[in-house]
């Protein structure tokens, strides 16, 4: 026998040794088996109980454990009661901020003490007065031109900014009593606070 004969013939026992489980498994009588993924419920079974169901397919409540959930809200002690993440129809809060437009939520929590100072600070004579600046738009969430925010606006002042931190990167004009605060890098007005 040739050294090639013989390697041939090693490859041909070594295949046909791998090859016969898969044809066995391939040639089955009795064809191919369903296997079921939950079993019927005629035996007594609850759907929780013996079966292999997704744990997301559980109806809350029906393995004894309180769930953690109640209307979007933490059912767990010590959490807090009405927060951001609570769907709004569940919290009249959260109903009232899906109503403000994205300019008017930087000041939503400013008090009417705080918009009174903000009034007086900047309303001072002096500071940043115009007699009926035109294009200036006074309603939130407006654009303001470009050449208004370069030549009229002012910067809101840090003392001011440092007192109430929502007012950071602002700046203003004070026109015909009202302080038009004004995003200066988005160039939208943000709040107009009157007296």
């Amino acid at each position: 026998m040739t050294r090639n004969t013989v390697h041939c013939v090693a490859l041909v026992v070594l295949l046909a040794a791998f090859a016969s489980p898969a044809l066995a498994q391939g040639t089955a009588s009795d064809g191919p088996k369903k296997t079921e993924s939950v079993p019927p419920l005629g035996d007594g079974l609850k759907p929780h109980e013996g079966s292999r169901q997704e744990p997301s397919t559980k109806v809350p409540g029906t393995d004894g454990q309180a769930s953690v959930l109640t209307n979007g809200k933490l059912a767990v002690r010590g959490a807090p009661e009405d927060v951001d993440t609570v769907p709004s129809k569940y919290s009249d809060r959260n109903a009232a901020d899906d109503k403000l437009s994205i300019a008017e939520y930087r000041l939503k929590g400013l008090s009417a003490e705080q918009k009174q100072q903000i009034h007086g600070a900047l309303s001072a004579p002096g500071n940043g007065q115009a007699s009926g600046s035109a294009g200036l738009p006074d309603k939130t969430g407006a654009e303001v031109p470009a050449s208004l925010v370069l030549n009229d606006l002012k910067p809101v002042p840090s003392a001011v900014a440092d007192k109430i931190p929502a007012l950071d990167g602002s700046a203003y004009l004070v026109v015909g009593g009202k302080v038009i605060l004004v995003d200066a890098t988005t160039r939208t007005v943000i709040g107009v606070i009157t007296q």
